[in-house]
């Protein structure tokens, strides 16, 4: 658990990990939250886990991603996505690493940087709904904003934590009906 300090406001971080085994320990640390933070590699579409040879890093991203999103505790809560390691990603699929060749859902040219981007976004928004289906809700009626990300992007990154931090303020406000 880190805390973080960035001018006035005050947030708790709760770093779960990727590993498997250790999903179970941490989720309930969550009641309460306004807001989940999801950080996934772009990158890593042609990666497979270290514990699994066999499992597709972006299949195993948004298999949690949809296991995170139909837990009770945050079905009023916002989702904010980083789709990270964005030069990376361009730098693969513009070097002709096709994204088709590793998730078979995807059917847009080898070469485009902004098809692929537009994949990926559509399969976490596609992987939410279906969470909510599957938990018997509605679709979700709470915020979803995805980034793309190049964490080495400091002042990037310095603005969409401030956007974040905006979000959990206003829901924070509307939480005690301000």
């Amino acid at each position: 658990k880190q805390w973080y300090q960035r001018r006035v406001a005050i947030t708790a971080g709760i770093d779960v990990g990727g590993q498997r085994r250790e999903r179970r320990k941490w989720i309930h640390s969550f009641e309460g939250v306004t807001s989940v933070i999801f950080l996934a590699s772009l990158s890593e579409y042609d990666m497979y886990l270290q514990e699994c040879k066999t499992k597709n890093r972006t299949e195993e991203s948004l298999q949690l991603f949809k296991e995170i999103a139909k837990y009770r505790y945050f079905r009023d809560t916002s989702f904010i996505l980083f789709l990270n390691k964005t030069d990376q990603f361009d730098e693969k699929v513009g070097g002709g690493i096709h994204i088709g060749a590793f998730l078979p859902a995807y059917q847009g040219p080898k070469y485009d940087v902004v098809r692929g981007r537009d994949f990926f976004r559509s399969l976490y928004i596609d992987a939410r709904e279906e969470a909510f289906s599957e938990a018997g809700e509605h679709s979700p009626t709470t915020p979803f904003f995805i980034h793309f990300t190049c964490a080495t992007d400091t002042k990037a990154i310095e603005k969409i934590f401030d956007s974040i931090k905006a979000t959990v303020f206003c829901a924070n406000l509307e939480n005690m009906a301000l």
